[in-house]
């Protein structure tokens, strides 16, 4: 095939198959020297639990601590330890002590006969204990206890795959952004794709390349009516347009996880593909290459920078200040996320002199909310572009969001205003967010609609006109800004102070205005965490 075909070498998929097929389930370890209660505990795990994890028995803590080395030096995962506590040599509390050496991360529940608390409190202190459980247990209470300690294997090995996943795509659109020929692009495409979601063959084809020419289309359609936990099908877009797809196969099962990665990098594909034609049309042209040879290396430099830099995904989705600074001169934005990546992004879009601006909070915060900004913002960028009302812009919005998220809870808080320079008016709308306008010392605020993009009721949201004039200074924030807890008392920070301190300094240059409020939502904060991403943008209408 002239297109780009990826596989994993044979040698390696077969490592990869044994690994998915062959690999066993998680353990959960059981430890006493009572034998009858050994296994009274084993057969009570496994009809509960024998559908996702295997158990195993040993009749003494050196035994147990064989077997935990055995399990390390075999790679194999230990989801919880469940240990007596009177034993023949190693007590449960020094054994699970000692587990820590080959299980830092597994939680472990101690049994005991006794009310031996100076051995629960060794346990807690050296062998970060989840639960201690007295003998004779129930078995509810004991069920119970294990299903809460699974699930914090469950949460730990979800949160370690994002991490990792995060990691990969970090490295994988790096290497992507660098590239500006469109097929090292798609190579590269393909080989970050199997490196990342551990796809066993990739095939990435562009519809503007002749290379691609003769893409085998009966092997798509075969694709398409396969199992969908072994291929996933990945269109590649450029704004609205299908630039490509990317086809992806594994024997085991493709999961929304590995979707939106894919998704990812598919977005980053086209971002560089859109660079690559850039500097294709440019090259073309020896000429104007002669003539403006200096800027046109200071411009590939400013491009690769720029693509270098913007290996954090959140950087991808946001918008250049040239067109804000142009229009609104007197403005800010003032973009605090809690963690490295943020639920909060920022928009806007020029249009025939009309700017449509909004700010956007997504579900969650860190790695789940970037996640969820990028579909978001791939949602209100289309909308953007064909809605000219904010209302149906929202309207549009969240059609195109809810087909993304696909029945999951996830939702989007945004402000969208539509500034008309020539007749010095603004059309708002919002979900769950408001506009404010100070006028000579008075704030008025424009509410928006009491629905959230994603919820599943039948409001409509509503759409409010206001006219403007010049010095007005115009906010739009997300709740982190008001959400944020401190103070002598560790309260929210509340919209009423925000309210208070805007009429205060609404005067002011609009960057003195921001550092104001980054500092007065710093001494609020104090030693406390930040609560939620922070994202305001502010500016004074022009006269």
């Amino acid at each position: 095939m002239n297109n780009y075909d990826v596989s994993v070498p044979k040698s390696e998929k077969k490592r990869n198959d044994n690994k998915l097929f062959v690999q066993r389930k998680p353990v959960i370890l059981c430890v006493d020297d009572e034998k009858a209660l050994l296994e009274t505990l084993e057969r009570l795990i496994v009809r509960r639990f024998g559908r996702e994890f295997d158990v195993e028995t040993a009749d003494s803590g050196d035994e147990g601590l064989e077997v935990l080395e055995e399990f390390a030096a075999e790679g194999r995962p230990v989801a919880l330890i469940v240990s007596d506590q009177l034993m023949p040599g190693l007590n449960g509390d020094e054994f699970l002590a000692r587990s820590m050496k080959y299980a830092p991360d597994t939680p472990k529940i101690l049994l005991t006969g006794q009310a031996d608390m100076e051995a629960v409190v060794y346990a807690i202190n050296y062998a970060r204990l989840f639960r201690y459980i007295p003998k004779p247990w129930d078995d509810e209470d004991l069920i119970r206890s294990l299903r809460e300690a699974t699930q914090i294997y469950r949460q730990k090995i979800t949160l370690d795959r994002y991490a990792r996943l995060f990691h990969s795509i970090n490295l994988a659109t790096q290497r992507i952004s660098t590239l500006l020929d469109k097929c090292s692009i798609c190579r590269m495409l393909a080989e970050s794709a199997v490196q990342t979601c551990a796809a066993t063959r990739v095939e990435v084809m562009r519809n503007d390349c002749k290379t691609c020419e003769y893409f085998d289309r009966e092997y798509i359609r075969q694709l398409s009516g396969a199992s969908a936990t072994n291929v996933l099908d990945v269109p590649i877009y450029h704004g609205e347009q299908c630039i490509g797809r990317m086809i992806m196969e594994n024997g085991h099962r493709f999961d929304q996880v590995d979707l939106e990665a894919a998704e990812i990098l598919a977005s980053q594909a086209a971002i560089s593909h859109t660079t690559a034609r850039l500097y294709e049309e440019l090259t073309a042209t020896a000429r104007q290459l002669d003539e403006h040879r200096q800027a046109l290396e200071k411009y590939n430099r400013d491009v690769k920078d720029s693509i270098v830099y913007a290996h954090r995904i959140q950087q991808a989705i946001l918008p250049e200040r040239e067109t804000f600074d142009r229009l609104l001169p007197e403005n800010f934005v003032l973009y605090q996320p809690k963690d490295i990546v943020s639920g909060d992004f920022y928009f806007w879009r020029e249009s025939e002199g009309i700017l449509t601006l909004a700010v956007c909070d997504c579900t969650g915060h860190g790695v789940p909310g970037a996640f969820v900004s990028l579909i978001a913002s791939e949602c209100l960028h289309s909308s953007a572009k064909t809605c000219d009302d904010p209302a149906a812009v929202l309207e549009s919005m969240e059609a195109k969001f809810k087909r993304r998220i696909k029945g999951r809870l996830d939702t989007v808080d945004i402000a969208v205003v539509r500034l008309d320079f020539k007749n010095q008016t603004a059309r708002f709308a919002g979900a769950r967010r408001p506009l404010w306008i100070v006028r000579n010392g008075e704030l008025l605020s424009v509410s928006g609609t009491r629905k959230s993009l994603g919820e599943n009721t039948n409001v409509s949201y509503t759409g409010h006109e206001i006219q403007l004039l010049p010095g007005d200074v115009v906010y739009l924030f997300t709740d982190g800004v008001v959400d944020q807890f401190g103070g002598e008392n560790n309260r929210k920070f509340k919209p009423q102070r925000l309210n208070k301190t805007l009429r205060r300094i609404y005067a002011l240059p609009l960057a003195e205005q921001a550092e104001i409020l980054r500092n007065e939502i710093e001494s609020w904060r104090g030693d406390n965490e930040y609560t939620d991403d922070i994202l305001m943008v502010g500016f004074r209408f022009p006269g």
